[in-house]
């Protein structure tokens, strides 16, 4: 798909006469409705509320429904005051995000069944920055308020966007979208989970200790047992090979796991985390203690993989006790 073939469908530019339109706002999907021009679709608001950026994902000719298609172009609008700015064809928009100088950035799903769908950004009279073709199973399109900087989250990764620049800064792995993207002190800023991340522009994270600290806190005071499980498997791993100092990093990793075990009700998945639980034990050296945790793992699920490494302690320490 071409830029010529994807922009193809530009309907008009400019405010046609008559003054501010008629919108009816529906607060289920955040959707709207604009009958003079036979409008519906989901709608996102610049933060200073002057534009409202909406998608039709659509036949916008009425010849075709919604959802799935192999053609049939909707459309996507840019309000300026409730007054009509641009709308431009596209092939299945689906969401979008407008900055305070009326930017929009929009995510395409595209027609057919394969994930080729295309995050664009259009200045404020519909003429593309960044056009980057990128399939996403849960995408969303994001703008910073001053329309620096723009990103689009995927669902496992991260893009992040020079508008100045056109081009693509780095990409990050992580399922979240952000909630807040700002350039403040020649650094990108970007807040997830009420964390602020500073990062150069070819994506080296600045304030890493500031950042894990705040991400431990975050996890438990709020995580989810997988979450927390999945934290503790990491620093696990980088305690394993010799990256963090052994008694501080084994700290962490028994506050977030015992936390995970008090949030997690299946069998299974607290069999998971005794066994992790025992493997960190092994990690720094504590055999008792490991053997503790590989049994209360083998209560729980006596298919949980740690009869082997619990024989192995076992013998170790009889053999101990003999000498």
């Amino acid at each position: 798909m071409g830029l010529f073939d994807f922009f193809r469908g530009r309907l008009n530019k400019g405010n046609k006469p008559g003054g501010p339109l008629e919108v009816s706002f529906s607060s289920s999907y955040d959707t709207l409705r604009i009958w003079s021009i036979d409008f519906y679709g989901q709608y996102s608001k610049s933060p200073n509320g002057e534009y409202i950026i909406a998608c039709q994902d659509s036949e916008y000719r009425g010849k075709s429904g919604g959802g799935f298609r192999e053609s049939g172009y909707g459309r996507t609008i840019l309000l300026r005051n409730k007054q009509l700015v641009y709308q431009i064809g596209m092939q299945r928009p689906f969401k979008g995000a407008v900055s305070n100088n009326g930017i929009g950035a929009i995510y395409d799903i595209g027609f057919g069944e394969s994930p080729k769908g295309t995050f664009c950004v259009l200045s404020p009279d519909g003429e593309p920055i960044i056009t980057y073709q990128k399939g996403a199973s849960y995408p969303t399109p994001g703008i910073s308020d001053r329309g620096e900087i723009s990103w689009l989250s995927t669902g496992n990764e991260l893009f992040f966007f020079s508008l100045p620049k056109r081009c693509l800064l780095f990409q990050l792995i992580e399922h979240q979208p952000p909630e807040r993207v700002e350039i403040a002190e020649n650094q990108l800023h970007v807040t997830l989970r009420s964390i602020t991340r500073k990062y150069d522009s070819s994506g080296a994270l600045l304030n890493s200790d500031e950042v894990e600290k705040a991400e431990l806190k975050w996890l438990v005071d709020k995580g989810d047992s997988f979450s927390l499980e999945a934290k503790a498997a990491e620093l696990l791993d980088n305690l394993k090979s010799g990256h963090r100092q052994p008694q501080s990093a084994m700290a962490e990793i028994d506050m977030l796991l015992e936390t995970a075990l008090e949030r997690e009700n299946d069998d299974t998945g607290k069999a998971r985390i005794h066994r992790r639980l025992g493997e960190g034990a092994e990690a720094i050296g504590d055999k008792v203690g490991a053997k503790h945790q590989y049994i209360q793992a083998l209560r729980y699920d006596p298919k949980v993989g740690v009869k082997r490494a619990l024989a192995s302690i076992e013998k170790e320490l009889a053999r101990k006790k003999h000498q």
